[in-house]
């Protein structure tokens, strides 16, 4: 969990419950995108089973559509007002239909 220290500054949820509490988190190599000068890197957050992301919270006792924020720690460049920033990607990566991206967010 140090590693999601490093990475996050702050995850916050509309459920009573809070944020779920990650079992781990990665990030992969930084790389080029593909002839421009940013530089890119995946980073992962795992959950335990039954342990992650929901559709429905509980906020007061009572069933509201989830909300999420997530604070990144990042060293950034030269940057201009709309620039795609971070893009979030929601997947399972062990249920049979792990085929692609259930939902996609973009931060700018």
């Amino acid at each position: 969990q140090g590693v999601c220290g490093s990475l996050f500054a702050e995850l916050w949820s509309n459920d009573d419950m809070g944020f779920p509490t990650p079992q781990g988190c990665y990030y992969g190599r930084a790389y080029r995108y593909l002839n421009t000068a940013a530089i890119l890197r995946e980073v992962f957050v795992k959950f335990g089973k039954g342990a992650g992301l929901k559709h429905i919270c509980q906020s007061g006792g009572s069933p509201v559509k989830c909300e999420y924020q997530i604070v990144v720690n990042a060293r950034l460049g030269s940057i201009q007002l709309g620039d795609r920033l971070v893009d979030i990607d929601t997947s399972c990566a062990t249920c049979a239909s792990s085929l692609g991206v259930w939902e996609r967010g973009r931060a700018r």
